[in-house]
Formats: structure tokens, sequence, C-alpha cells
């Protein structure tokens, strides 16, 4: 049974949530437009304007690990094993 308190307890969770959420977009713009200021090559940029921010950090771990499952990478460097958002 719903009670008042309950109500409001979940909009504060959700708020909480969604100021997490932005938080972290901004981070990750911020960390593109900082390698995309770091890379002179345009045709390089346009690549990693395609790609997400996951998807460079798992290029980089491959490169740091060489030859590398979806296992290896993600109890490595903490990476999701399944699919992740865009």
């Amino acid at each position: 049974m719903n009670q008042p308190h309950d109500e409001q307890l979940y909009q504060d969770v959700f708020e909480a949530f969604r100021q997490f959420a932005i938080k972290i977009q901004q981070e990750d713009d911020e960390e593109g437009a900082w390698l995309l200021s770091q890379c002179p090559d345009l045709q390089l940029q346009t690549v990693l304007k395609e790609m997400t921010l996951m998807m460079l950090h798992v290029l980089d771990g491959i490169g740091k690990l060489g030859r590398a499952n979806g296992s290896a990478l993600s109890s490595t460097f903490g990476f999701p094993k399944g699919p992740y958002p865009k």
C-alpha cells in the first residue's frame, strides 16, 4: 500500500538519478571535446565523433592488453560485459 511519503521518496530518488545522469553526460561531453581538441587529423576527428566514449575506452583497453576478450576487458578495466547504451 503506497503512503503519501512513498510518492515523495520516489520523486526524490528519480530527481537524484536525473541529476546524476546529467552530470555524467556533461563529463562525457567534456572528455569528448578534449579528445577532439587533441586530434589534428580531420579524418580521425570524423571517426571520433561517431564513436562513444565507451568505445574509445574499450579500444584503449585492447591497446593496453593486446589480444583480449570481453571478459578480460571487463574484469581489468571495469567495462560492462553486455551491450552499452549510446
